[in-house]
């Protein structure tokens, strides 16, 4: 599930409005993650299928339950929609080099804060920077 993003996160992003075009996943209201499997009909109908529920649009969704979007839906959504840009990189002057800065438009608004990640963590340290601009209401 490290491509996806918390239980804790997907409700503050349903709180903010974030809407996914082609939801992979859900949580239900107690946090349980669900695959959705997604088929279309002849006529190119989309529904997707979530425990023994179909759906065929984001709004048939139930209102209790949210969806889980990916790190890499939220961050083109923050990009899109935000116009907030998160920088995941390689500094070269520390032992574990994974760090990020965040800018909304062309401001940095957070440097990485000291904190960095090993090379095998960059989707923790994607996660800690999308935390961040939550926690500190960056939108």
């Amino acid at each position: 599930m490290e491509d996806f993003v918390t239980f804790e996160l997907a409700v503050k992003f349903k709180e903010k409005g974030f809407r996914c075009e082609y939801p992979f996943a859900m949580y239900s209201e107690l946090g349980v993650f669900y695959a959705l499997f997604t088929s279309a009909d002849h006529n190119h109908n989309i529904k997707s299928v979530f425990g023994d529920r179909e759906y065929y649009d984001y709004d048939d969704f139930d209102e209790k339950d949210c969806v889980c979007p990916t790190i890499s839906q939220v961050l083109k959504w923050l990009r899109k929609e935000k116009d907030i840009y998160i920088s995941v990189f390689i500094d070269d002057d520390s032992d574990n080099p994974v760090t990020y800065e965040i800018y909304k438009g062309t401001e940095c608004v957070c440097s990485h804060q000291g904190e960095y990640f090993t090379l095998g963590d960059w989707g923790k340290c994607e996660l800690r920077a999308i935390e961040y601009v939550l926690n500190n209401n960056l939108i």
